[in-house]
């Protein structure tokens, strides 16, 4: 991974990486918002490129996001780690921790936040 070569992560002995997994639906769901708002402020050619992989067809789109998190998971298994954390909300709206309940209902909870 290129970025954990930049100066700043040699400071540190140890670096904690947590990945943070979204389901499809809902990260098409939170793209769509984004270009939504974008297109309303006018698109620019460069946040264009930027989502050009995700204007694929949805099935297209659905393979690119199964790749992007095996390449991140491939990555990781070069580091010699202490522990791999992985966060995830759940259909119901729990937020998991490496698959255990870390807190019920939590997107429902940032639903009434964010209105």
């Amino acid at each position: 991974m290129l970025i954990l070569q930049h100066p700043f992560f040699k400071r540190f002995k140890r670096i904690l990486v947590n990945t943070v997994r979204c389901e499809y639906s809902e990260n098409a769901r939170h793209l769509s918002a984004r270009k939504a708002k974008m297109s309303a402020n006018g698109l620019t050619s460069q946040a264009q490129l930027r989502y050009k992989y995700f204007q694929a067809p949805d099935p297209m789109a659905q393979v690119i996001h199964q790749e992007l998190y095996a390449s991140w998971e491939r990555s990781l298994s070069l580091f010699e780690s202490a522990a791999l954390f992985t966060t995830q909300v759940s259909e119901s709206g729990d937020l998991l921790l490496n698959s255990s309940l870390l807190v019920a209902g939590w997107s429902k909870r940032f639903q009434r936040i964010s209105y």
